[in-house]
């Protein structure tokens, strides 16, 4: 089984908070289609795809993120600075996948030292 969890990441705690900004308009992207609002109804946030499906209707996009609250955030995402990385994604996902696909912004991807530290310390944890 391959895992994906969104991620919010960065060196610094102001840097996280910037990416857990970010990740609220993805979020909310995909909570705004009907088809993932199954995944609201087992939380019991049904009222926000309704609300922000119809927000994606008026073109309301830049609103959205605010119908996204951090504990859903806290729910769906790994949000940690890079050194709490390994072990917040390890105790979230231990046992839950054989794989963890680490979807990452492009400035920790062109970091290649950091990505191979990374991988290295998560194939440790297994």
């Amino acid at each position: 089984m391959i895992g994906a969890p969104f991620l919010a990441v960065a060196a610094t705690d102001e840097g996280v908070e910037a990416a857990r900004t970010r990740l609220k308009q993805h979020i909310a992207f995909y909570c705004s289609t009907p088809t993932y609002h199954a995944v609201l109804t087992h939380h019991g946030w049904d009222d926000v795809g309704t609300r922000l499906h119809q927000m994606s209707r008026e073109g309301r996009w830049q609103e959205m993120p605010e119908c996204i609250t951090d504990e859903m955030v806290a729910e769906w995402a790994i949000v940690a600075t890079l050194d709490r990385l390994v072990p917040e994604l390890s105790a979230r996902t231990e046992g839950l996948f054989s794989t963890v696909l680490l979807d990452l912004p492009a400035d920790l991807r062109r970091d290649g030292d950091w990505v191979a530290e990374t991988v290295a310390a998560l194939q440790r944890d297994d």
